[in-house]
Formats: C-alpha cells, structure tokens, sequence
C-alpha cells in the first residue's frame, strides 16, 4: 500500500499561491505512458484554469506532459489535507507541459 504524508499547508493555500497553472482532478490515458522512464503523457479528463490564486473555469481539450523522474526530484508541495475520495493530498508541481487546442 502506498502511503504519502501530507504537507504542512492546506490545499486552499496552495492553490492561492499559485499565478498561472491548471487544477487537476482527473487524467485520461495515464496508464499508456512510459512509466519504466517516467514519461508520461496524458489528457486532462476534468481540470480547472487558475490565475492569480483563483479558479477561473474548466479547460478542454487540453493535455499535459513530463517526466515523473524530474518533475519529482523539484520542489513538489503537498496539502496538509487529503482529497476525501483517493484519500492522498493535493499536489504542486511545477513545469509540466502543457497543451490546449484553440476551440
């Protein structure tokens, strides 16, 4: 069982530091990456835009990518709090790439 202790903040803080990025809830195809190098490629099934520390509304069409390894091996935040159904707390990652279509 893998067990991840949670962080010092609670996610509300986190997510109020946070100037450009996306919130993610849900990824769809994670399970087709590389994860023996740590690759990893997947589209955002359910995600929130955040500017300035607020959720702005929901992004479509939009995937993101990196590498486990060196997204990891930074300086990764984590919530004092826990998300009430996977149980884990919330994350900051900074530098996965992301894309969007223009529709």
């Amino acid at each position: 069982e893998l067990m991840i202790n949670p962080g010092d903040r609670p996610s509300e803080e986190l997510l109020a530091d946070i100037e450009d990025g996306i919130y993610i809830k849900h990824l769809l195809g994670f399970g087709q990456s590389n994860i023996v190098n740590g690759d990893f490629s997947a589209n955002v099934g359910l995600g929130y835009r955040v500017r300035n520390g607020r959720i702005e509304g929901r992004v479509k069409n939009t995937m993101v990518a990196g590498n486990m390894y060196e997204l990891f091996g930074r300086n990764v935040l984590l919530s004092s709090d826990v998300d009430p159904v996977s149980q884990l707390p919330c994350a900051v990652v900074d530098g996965i790439s992301v894309s969007a279509s223009g529709e």
